[in-house]
């Protein structure tokens, strides 16, 4: 048995993972969270907030956590699956804003979600989604700049990153959200990956080298995961890309 899912097997014997226990803890679901890997163990997490969530103090801290789990599912389900677990997302997202209108977790996963539900329905690229993704993630952004290492600056680098400019896309934009990301959380791989995409779309070929770099450092000391493999295979293709080009004219290519 792998060390992560072994991990994961004893998160849930001793939080009690019956449908009969109430038991679980918001770090035992945190816990259980980060060790999850597949679907099924995602679910498992579900299952563990929903039981958890009755008691009235900070009902918002369960509500954002059951966004986060099916925000993850929704990643890792077929498209039909994926939009209901994203819907269900929002609505959980929504529930922690409405008990917590300060809850920066809550307006994180509730612009994800839009975010990810307008991929899925040609909309991305539309202002009925942009802004209210990007008004979202500037109210996380105010609340806890450094929630999910860097998540509301990631989000909106991404952002300024991947739009047409007359959509509002912007490269210097994209910079400042994506390396105040890393300072944030300078041990997420992600977060490298970006910045590495956003120095190579404006011509800088060395300091993406140099990204792409510290991401294998950080991505070789994590565990084996779904997750961190696609960020690698993602900074392979990059790789690929960045193969015999130089911009003599640049002196950071």
């Amino acid at each position: 048995m792998a060390a992560k899912q072994l991990f994961l097997f004893l998160t849930l014997f001793f939080l009690g993972a019956s449908p009969a226990t109430e038991a679980a803890t918001l770090e035992g679901i945190d816990r259980l969270h980060d060790a999850a890997l597949t679907t099924g163990d995602f679910e498992k997490v579900v299952s563990l907030i929903k039981e958890g969530n009755r008691p009235a103090l900070s009902r918002d801290e369960w509500a954002w956590r059951l966004a986060r789990a099916y925000f993850r599912l929704g990643k890792l389900s077929g498209e039909a699956e994926a939009r209901a677990f994203y819907n269900h997302c929002l609505e959980s997202a929504k529930q922690a804003i409405a008990h917590n209108g300060r809850s920066a977790p809550g307006y994180f996963y509730k612009g994800l979600c839009t975010g990810k539900k307008g991929e899925l329905e040609g909309l991305w690229k539309s202002l009925g989604v942009i802004e209210p993704f990007k008004q979202d993630m500037e109210t996380a952004l105010k609340l806890d700049p450094g929630f999910d290492h860097g998540g509301p600056n990631r989000a909106l680098a991404k952002l300024y990153l991947e739009l047409p400019f007359f959509l509002g896309g912007d490269l210097e934009k994209s910079l400042d959200h994506i390396q105040r990301a890393v300072e944030s959380g300078p041990v997420y791989e992600e977060n490298y990956l970006y910045l590495a995409e956003v120095y190579f779309a404006a011509g800088k070929l060395k300091l993406a080298r140099k990204a792409l770099a510290a991401l294998k450092d950080v991505a070789a000391k994590k565990p084996a995961s779904p997750e961190v493999e696609a960020v690698l295979q993602k900074s392979r293709e990059l790789e690929q890309k960045l193969e015999g080009r130089e911009t003599p004219g640049d002196p950071h290519a």
